[in-house]
């Protein structure tokens, strides 16, 4: 077992982490800015369903947006055909937002993209390693959610 101290660890983790981050940022703009959107239109096309509209309310929580920031987001999504707006058949006092037949074409394209990139990154891992690499990743997000849920950042 290694000796290595927690500090050690702990700054091997956040090196790798911003690596990959930084690394990510730049598929985001691989992928996102070739389709004429900024990485945050395209991270909000991805967080709808394609077939359901969903109140600008439970967007902004999905997004983690305010609900100004989440409005001037999704009129600029309207304004480039991406998204429509509704109101609420049940409560008209709700505005229903979902992805027009265009913003479906671009979601999925990004969808596909995204999904390609990381085909080719898991083919850099060898093949017996792959579900190991997934379980680590997956514990460290858990733990990451635990200790940011707990400090109310």
């Amino acid at each position: 077992m290694s000796t290595d101290s927690l500090d050690t660890l702990a700054a091997r983790m956040q090196h790798i982490t911003y690596t990959i981050i930084r690394s990510y940022e730049l598929c985001d703009q691989w992928v996102i800015v070739p389709h004429g959107l900024t990485v945050s239109q395209g991270y909000t096309l991805l967080t709808f369903h394609p077939q359901e509209a969903v109140s600008m309310s439970d967007l902004s929580e999905s997004m983690g947006l305010a609900n100004s920031t989440m409005t001037r987001m999704v009129d600029q999504l309207v304004r480039r055909g991406l998204v429509q707006r509704k109101p609420d058949d049940r409560d008209r006092r709700v505005i229903l937002v979902g992805l027009t037949s265009k913003g479906r074409e671009v979601r999925s394209a990004l969808e596909m993209e995204f999904q390609e990139f990381f085909k080719l990154v898991l083919q850099e891992i060898e093949e017996e390693e792959r579900s190991a690499v997934l379980d680590a990743m997956e514990k460290m997000f858990d733990a990451v959610g635990k200790v940011a849920s707990a400090c109310e950042l």
